[in-house]
């Protein structure tokens, strides 16, 4: 048992014994961090006390999943999550995760752990570590292992990632920062960039997959491009929802405008391949004339770089990934959660409503049921309060 011996010994005494004792006996550092953590005898610094707190919880939670720890993942995970300080920010969100689900409904009670693991996270570490390594992991999702628990193990790391950028990006990054990376690098190139970029071009993808499946025979048909999308909605929405509830109503109105600008502009790729002779038919549907009016105002801003991205995967391939892109965002819509009388709330059901004639116009036009059905699915997402 660590305990404070009286009043002569100093602090900086007492921070040098204790990281000797981490150091050389990592395995007594745990037990007493454990001990004093719930007996409350030992006061670490203030700012880790809500990480350590995870730990406090999890201690009193049976979990029945198997717990993963950073520290034991093989070694085609290790040199993800162990180089530079990315292991003191993913060890925290590891730790937690271990007793919890990546769900806003199970985060927002333990809010001020979630919020501490991203408190010291720096702008240098995000360019140069998390980020990347998260966009690198994030293709784990996209095939499937027949070892359960090692796929277990790499969801559970990348889920670690997740945790930690919606953190930063939702309670410390500025709001400059948090904008230009969740939209220009997480929404635009992912849709851009990796799903609808995404070919036998992309070595270092591929070996990364046959690295993680020991398979040497990983092709483009192994890669399932939805669930990728999935997955990775998952992190924006929680990034999202946890900025509405700190009613960052400026920066979620922005993102939330350009992720239906995005949708809008999928929408008239889809109809570009799929029905290239519309604007030849005139049949005098009112949904039709809702799209030819719009199409004379909006903005093609991302319509041909789309379309440059698709072009090399045939028509077919291409209306399969714009499509793919096109749930991703759907899925992204649906998931976030306000409360309508609020501010952000009522910016949002706002600017829903400024977009949802053109949307559905112009899923009519194209005329897929699977779109349409989803989308008249938001339901209320899209109707003002009562």
């Amino acid at each position: 048992m660590l305990s404070v011996q009286g009043p002569d010994n100093s602090s900086e005494e007492l921070a040098i014994a204790l990281a000797i004792i981490k150091h050389r006996n990592p395995r007594l550092w745990e037990k007493a961090a454990f001990q004093n953590l719930l007996n409350q005898s030992i006061i670490f610094p203030s700012q880790n006390t809500a990480k350590l707190e995870s730990i406090k919880y999890l201690a009193a939670k049976q979990s029945t999943r198997r717990e993963v720890k950073l520290a034991l993942v093989d070694r085609f995970l290790y040199r993800y999550v162990m180089g530079g300080s990315i292991c003191r920010h993913l060890e925290p969100a590891c730790n937690f995760l271990n007793g919890h689900r990546l769900a806003i409904g199970d985060l927002v009670t333990h809010l001020d752990i979630v919020k501490s693991l991203g408190c010291d996270v720096e702008e240098f570490e995000i360019a140069k570590q998390l980020l990347p390594n998260y966009k690198w992991l994030k293709w784990l999702f996209s095939v499937c292992l027949d070892d359960r628990n090692r796929q277990h193990t790499a969801t559970h790391v990348v889920r670690s990632f997740q945790l930690v950028l919606a953190s930063y990006y939702a309670f410390f990054a500025n709001s400059t920062k948090a904008i230009f990376d969740l939209c220009q690098s997480l929404l635009l190139g992912f849709i851009k960039n990796e799903v609808l970029g995404f070919g036998a071009s992309k070595i270092r993808i591929f070996k990364l997959l046959r690295d993680y499946t020991a398979s040497r025979s990983i092709e483009l048909c192994d890669v399932s491009l939805q669930h990728l999308s999935h997955e990775h909605s998952k992190m924006l929405a929680l990034t999202l929802n946890f900025m509405i509830r700190e009613e960052k109503t400026e920066a979620v109105v922005e993102i939330a405008r350009f992720i239906l600008k995005l949708m809008e502009s999928l929408l008239v790729c889809l109809i570009k391949l799929k029905r290239s002779d519309f604007h030849n038919n005139e049949t005098g549907r009112a949904f039709e004339d809702i799209y030819r009016a719009r199409s004379a105002k909006m903005t093609y801003k991302y319509v041909p770089d789309f379309l440059e991205a698709a072009h090399p995967l045939g028509t077919s391939e291409s209306l399969k990934r714009l499509k793919i892109c096109t749930e991703f965002l759907l899925l992204l819509i649906s998931s976030l959660r306000w409360v309508a009388d609020t501010k952000v709330g009522l910016e949002l059901v706002g600017l829903f409503q400024d977009y949802r004639p053109y949307l559905l116009g112009e899923i009519l036009v194209l005329d897929d049921l699977d779109l349409i059905t989803r989308f008249l699915q938001l339901g209320r997402r899209f109707e003002p309060a009562d």
